[in-house]
């Protein structure tokens, strides 16, 4: 007979997104509904701290964290989770549990230093705005991590505080900022990477800021 067990192998993907911008949530959401249809949303956050407590509630198998948001960031939350007791502790609560953490998926805007450190790390990322082709690359490795977990073929457990750490790092310490190259801005209900040297001006309307450039305007 086959040591797999069924009921193990029917069981529901569940995810976690978090995201402090509601359309960033939405788009990723109806993204993943296209090429991962049985993972299943089970909460979303607009904050690391709510990221944090979802993942402690629900135990999600993989968790969608964008870096830069208020009050905790997707990198110190992170960090939170690599930190949370597994789901089988004893119960002393000091993490020996054997139970897997979650897989960790960052979302981040164009950040060339970011991305180095991913593409150097273990961890996977998510562009936004998530085009189908990349993201479908991420589900992919994702997946694949997933399904390995508890076999002989699993990989090492992945070192997120290395990540973490590059993550956190400045990119050039005691030096000036690198420039900015591209801004995310809305147009209509989408959500475009309009490149710096492109943007003409800048207009101040309450609480937003709209983008015009020669073909387009844009909050």
């Amino acid at each position: 007979m086959s040591s797999t067990t069924p009921s193990s192998a029917a069981a529901p993907v569940r995810g976690v997104i978090a995201d402090d911008e509601r359309l960033m949530r939405d788009q990723l959401k109806a993204r993943l509904s296209e090429v991962w249809p049985e993972l299943q949303i089970v909460g979303e956050a607009k904050n690391g701290l709510e990221a944090v407590d979802l993942v402690s509630q629900h135990r999600p198998d993989v968790v969608f964290l964008d870096i830069r948001m208020p009050g905790l960031s997707g990198v110190d939350a992170a960090r939170r989770i690599a930190q949370l007791p597994a789901p089988d502790d004893d119960g002393d609560g000091d993490g020996d549990g054997e139970g897997p953490l979650p897989e960790i998926v960052f979302i981040t805007a164009y950040d060339q230093y970011a991305i180095e450190a991913f593409e150097q790390g273990v961890a996977d990322y998510v562009l936004k705005p998530a085009e189908r082709e990349r993201l479908g690359v991420t589900v992919s490795r994702t997946k694949e991590r997933l399904a390995l977990r508890g076999t002989d073929d699993e990989p090492p457990a992945p070192h997120l505080q290395q990540l973490l750490h590059k993550l956190s790092a400045k990119p050039n310490p005691g030096g000036t900022p690198p420039a900015l190259k591209w801004i995310q801005a809305t147009v209509g209900q989408a959500i475009q990477m309009i490149p710096v040297e492109d943007v003409l001006f800048f207009i101040s309307d309450e609480k937003y800021t709209r983008v015009q450039t020669a073909t387009l305007e844009a909050l």
